[in-house]
């Protein structure tokens, strides 16, 4: 659990992440895919599209980094 641990550092509070998350980021595609279907399994594909917008914009936010916006 610590590997996927974040840090909270200056006034900005940007999230890092460390190597070994980034690695194990690389091997949990399929999970998350099934984790998804599973939450997101009752919703309309409109409220899916909504919710997926939003987590997007919070890890944005939370990593300084536009990379996780959607280019769709």
């Amino acid at each position: 659990m610590r590997a996927l641990a974040a840090l909270w550092q200056g006034a900005g509070s940007q999230l890092v992440i460390t190597d070994t998350a980034r690695y194990l980021l690389t091997r949990i595609d399929r999970p998350l895919e099934r984790a998804e279907a599973e939450l997101l399994g009752e919703l309309a594909p409109d409220e899916a599209e909504t919710l997926r917008s939003l987590l997007q914009r919070i890890l944005a936010h939370a990593t300084d980094d536009e990379a996780w916006l959607s280019t769709r």
